[in-house]
């Protein structure tokens, strides 16, 4: 109704969690960064691709419960099987603002050439 083209699921304690058909990553600086596999979140195969990447390219990776003002600014992913990389353009509900897709594009190539 809003425009948004998926939820982004919390916690009890309004941390995100996951999106309704993706997992959730997001960059602060250079580090890439993860909710963590305890969470309450379903396990993500191209979640887990993508932190193999950062593994294998040296990247810092960082596991965090954000909060949703946490990412305001930053370049956050929705990542799944069915659409790869789904850079979060706009935050519907809250006015905060999303950060420029940069990486994704690249990263989208890698995740493409591992998936032959």
């Amino acid at each position: 109704e809003q425009g948004a083209g998926e939820a982004v699921l919390s916690d009890g304690e309004g941390h995100l969690i996951e999106g309704a058909y993706s997992s959730l990553l997001w960059w602060e600086g250079e580090t890439l960064c993860a909710v963590p596999d305890d969470a309450p979140a379903l396990p993500g195969i191209t979640r887990r691709l993508l932190l193999e990447i950062a593994a294998d390219d040296g990247v810092e990776v960082r596991y965090a419960l954000p909060a949703p003002s946490e990412l305001a600014g930053n370049e956050v992913w929705l990542v799944g099987s069915l659409h790869g990389i789904r850079a979060v353009s706009e935050w519907v509900g809250d006015g905060l603002p999303a950060g420029a897709p940069l990486r994704a594009p690249a990263w989208q190539q890698r995740l493409d050439q591992l998936q032959g």
